[in-house]
């Protein structure tokens, strides 16, 4: 909550800031790096989303608390403010069982959630997004009719596989 009041206090200073008031913030995003099976794509937080995500510690263990924290501070410094958690393996959760499963034991999954997952979500869905828009504007192509390949490169790599906007299949697994 401290920190999350020294970021309003910078965005809403008179000689630096970008807004004037509390009042031009009408909803916080929160990008969460990892939502399970849980989350299937951007959530309105509610006090039973929070409790799933604490499920997800496992998937994502140094991030989750942080998420989390993050997410009770501006719960704090912004009460009434609706908030939004956009998950990274949201986008993936349209991989069919052939994409997301591995070659092990089923118990594995059914017991463990051992499977793909995916990850960059929230890249690989604006970057398809827009290539769609291109393919459409330049070439006629509709998005439904759509196969691309996205690469994320940054703070760890990624490809998927893209049919129709929904994502077929992607490099990252139980990471």
């Amino acid at each position: 909550a401290a920190a999350i009041s020294i970021v309003i206090d910078f965005l809403t200073d008179a000689n630096m800031g970008c807004i004037k008031s509390m009042k031009e913030i009408e909803a916080v995003g929160h990008r969460i790096v990892h939502g399970g099976e849980y989350f299937k794509q951007s959530t309105l937080l509610s006090d039973e989303v929070l409790e799933k995500l604490k499920l997800c510690r496992d998937f994502a263990p140094l991030h989750t608390d942080a998420h989390i924290m993050g997410i009770k501070g501006c719960l704090t410094a912004m009460p009434g403010v609706p908030q939004v958690l956009v998950f990274d393996t949201a986008f993936h959760q349209t991989m069919p069982a052939t994409s997301y499963m591995y070659g092990v034991s089923y118990d594995m999954y059914t017991d463990y959630s051992v499977r793909r997952y995916g990850a960059h979500g929230t890249s690989h869905r604006y970057v398809s997004g827009i290539m769609a828009d291109i393919l459409k504007e330049k070439y006629g192509i509709n998005k439904e009719d759509s196969k691309i390949v996205t690469c994320h490169i940054g703070n760890g790599s990624s490809i998927t596989a893209v049919k129709g906007g929904k994502c077929l299949d992607t490099s990252m697994g139980f990471t």
